[in-house]
């Protein structure tokens, strides 16, 4: 089990603050919760990505969460990316996360949170991305400074108002679309040769996974190719100077999955699944590392058929 006071991969209080949000949402019942717990280890956790010995993203979408956001969340204080989007997270959001001052991106959409947007999100002058539609939040916001935050045009959509109704009798049933990412042109910057995150073949792994995936369109693509930060580019999550762990599912990834990927060697989790990538695999050596039995699931071969018209 793991010991916050022994283990040396974070800050003590950052180690509490995962375990507070694993009790808090119900972890034994998480769709994947690989680690958690479970050893001092805790930059190996499922979803969890960690920079420069500290955790600086979370990706828990789509992963049953149930229950109340933690305050202790406030502890993980160079978190960039929180994503808790598509759980049946409930209750209010709390005002502390307000200091949470390094936030670029938070996502709480599609939960069943309550009550009003806190006016000290505000405080969270860095966040670009920020998602909040499908939730029961009141989008009546009367606190200025807020209403100026949330209406910023060259930060945020209006997805905020898009809020679910409770259901009554006589309510007619609408569906509202929630608001995702716009991709922008994403032109590299970043040099293999030069950075120091990450081996240079792994960088130019990752480099070719988004040329040949169509990474400009993807859903998120925050970081990719645009600084040398490589760990801390969506979905990428490293552990001990290596990529440990991409988490790409559900990303709008299209086309053939590079053989470079198999220069990622040290990689422990792979989610490609739900996108319209090719399932057949020709290259021999990158389907023997997809399917080795002692890594990854065969998540991969999930992906969505492009939709095509109806006959007549």
């Amino acid at each position: 089990m793991t010991d916050c006071a022994a283990q040396t991969a974070v800050p003590q209080a950052e180690c509490g603050a995962l375990l507070a949000l694993y009790t808090a949402t119900d972890g034994a019942n998480w769709i994947a919760k690989n680690g958690w717990g479970q050893n001092n280890n805790v930059c190996s956790w499922y979803g969890v990505s960690c920079a420069d010995g500290s955790v600086s993203a979370l990706y828990l979408d789509e992963n049953q969460l149930r229950g109340a956001i933690p305050p202790e969340l406030v502890n993980l204080a160079n978190l960039q990316t929180l994503r808790l989007d598509t759980n049946q997270l409930s209750g209010s959001i709390p005002p502390e996360l307000d200091r949470l001052t390094n936030l670029i991106r938070l996502d709480l959409a599609d939960n069943q949170l309550r009550g009003s947007i806190p006016p000290e999100l505000a405080n969270l002058t860095n966040v670009r991305y920020l998602y909040l539609a499908n939730n029961e939040l009141d989008p009546n916001v009367t606190d200025a400074a807020l209403l100026t935050w949330l209406n910023d045009p060259n930060k945020f959509s209006d997805d905020w108002r898009n809020q679910r109704v409770p259901a009554t009798p006589t309510a007619t049933p609408t569906t509202e679309a929630t608001a995702t990412p716009t991709a922008t042109p994403n032109p590299f910057i970043t040099d293999c040769a030069t950075q120091t995150a990450v081996p240079q073949a792994e960088c130019g792994a990752l480099l070719a996974l988004y040329t040949a995936t169509d990474g400009a369109n993807w859903k998120d693509n925050s970081g990719w190719g645009q600084n040398n930060g490589v760990c801390n580019w969506y979905g990428v999550s490293c552990a001990d100077g290596s990529v440990s762990a991409l988490y790409l599912d559900t990303n709008q990834l299209r086309g053939a999955i590079p053989p470079a990927l198999t220069n990622l060697t040290n990689v422990s989790y792979l989610y490609l699944a739900n996108n319209q990538l090719d399932p057949n695999v020709t290259d021999a050596a990158l389907l023997a590392w997809l399917n080795d039995p002692n890594k990854f699931s065969d998540d991969w071969r999930d992906q969505r058929a492009p939709a095509t018209p109806t006959a007549t």
